[in-house]
């Protein structure tokens, strides 16, 4: 397990943004002003059990490391710690679809993942999707808050904008994406977790659902320019940015 705190960076390849650096840098400094400890997994065999500790029981197929073969290079789980105890949890996937669009490719791998291809997964797949979410995309998914940690939207905020700056440091991919529950669209969340643009209905499942999915869902999603600029203009990073948001 990675450790992100103190003097740290992120990210461990070459040719790195500093700007990302510096972003994450900001919300690091918040998360530990709060008390928290922010730290990244990539041992597939311990992310389960560390976040079961938080209260999720279940994890999604497609970041199920039993059901998945996931490698260092292409996924990670990002923990919230208070007094070294997970207290929060999401992960994030780099998905490389090539020239494959997006609706062929999430009809492929949900049919595989929850039916083994048996059924369709999908009644309807908004074309909205082919036309977003193309070439390198990032998949944001598993969150969950133990109930002791829920309350404050301040950490909530830091600490999936954190995980999606380490995604942009991980993957630089061209979009980073979700699936959330219609509630929180209406408390606002999709953009406290940092994402730009959301679209309803944009998958329709083939009843009988799965159990942890549903077609009330949202597609949340941001493209790498639009994320910077929110990351950005939040922490600050750019001078430019930062002149708006004192005048704002």
């Amino acid at each position: 397990m990675r450790e992100a705190s103190g003097g740290h960076q992120l990210g461990d390849g070459a040719g790195i943004n500093l700007s990302y650096v510096r972003a994450g840098a900001v919300y690091l400094e918040r998360l530990e002003a709060a008390g928290f400890t922010f730290q990244v997994s990539t041992d597939f065999t311990e992310v389960a059990g560390m976040a079961s500790i938080t209260g999720r029981s279940f994890q999604m197929p497609q970041f199920d490391p039993i059901r998945t073969d996931h490698t260092e290079g292409g996924a990670f789980w990002a923990f919230l710690l208070k007094d070294g105890v997970p207290e929060c949890t999401t992960a994030a996937m780099l998905q490389k679809l090539g020239r494959e669009k997006y609706g062929s490719f999430i009809e492929r791998t949900a049919s595989n993942q929850y039916w083994s291809g048996t059924r369709r997964a999908f009644d309807y797949i908004s074309p909205e999707m082919d036309s977003k979410l193309v070439g390198d995309i990032a998949y944001i998914g598993e969150l969950h808050r133990a109930e002791k940690s829920r309350g404050s939207r301040k950490v909530l905020r830091d600490f999936m904008r954190l995980v999606q700056v380490l995604t942009l440091m991980e993957y630089s991919p061209d979009w980073t994406y979700a699936f959330v529950p219609d509630r929180h669209i209406h408390a606002g969340l999709d953009r406290l977790y940092g994402f730009t643009q959301s679209l309803p209905g944009a998958q329709i499942w083939t009843k009988p659902e799965p159990d942890v999915r549903s077609s009330t869902e949202w597609l949340v999603a941001s493209p790498r320019l639009e994320l910077e600029h929110l990351l950005f203009l939040d922490t600050g990073v750019s001078e430019r940015l930062r002149k708006v948001a004192d005048h704002s």
